[in-house]
């Protein structure tokens, strides 16, 4: 065999090879488990989301933010969550103002590691202070 003949043999195994490898590294990839619409933890953290989007788009946040009135916050959440969904309510203000924390609907429930879910939305209030508005909610055990 002339060496040109061999080379055509290593480049084909080498390209083999290759493609063997870069195959066998695909489907070796392990994917992110992703919550699907039918899972507990999806619904949940769909109803936290919800919660919080509803009362920024009626401007409820912005306006019970802007006078300090956190515990109308947490009634128009304890109105919109199912009672079997407890919370905790953490309002950072971005700002340098006072920061709050309550928590509610907890029938004496504590957070379980991977049963919480969170959801969070930033609010800009009339007079210009920021908040971070932080939200978990589990389901009561």
């Amino acid at each position: 065999m002339d060496d040109k003949s061999q080379m055509y043999i290593y480049e084909a195994v080498i390209t083999t090879l290759l493609i063997v490898g870069a195959v066998f590294f695909f489907f070796s990839l392990e994917t992110s488990p992703t919550l699907v619409q039918s899972d507990p933890l999806y619904q949940l953290e769909t109803k936290g989301a919800d919660a919080l989007r509803a009362l920024s788009n009626k401007n409820l946040l912005n306006l019970y933010l802007s006078s300090n009135q956190i515990d109308q916050i947490v009634s128009e959440l304890n109105d919109r969550l199912p009672l079997d969904v407890s919370y905790k309510l953490t309002v950072n203000s971005v700002s340098g103002k006072k920061s709050y924390d309550k928590e509610a609907n907890l029938f004496g429930s504590q957070e379980v590691g991977d049963s919480t879910v969170s959801a969070h939305q930033i609010v800009t209030t009339n007079n210009g202070d920021i908040y971070d508005v932080h939200l978990t909610v589990w389901y009561v055990n």
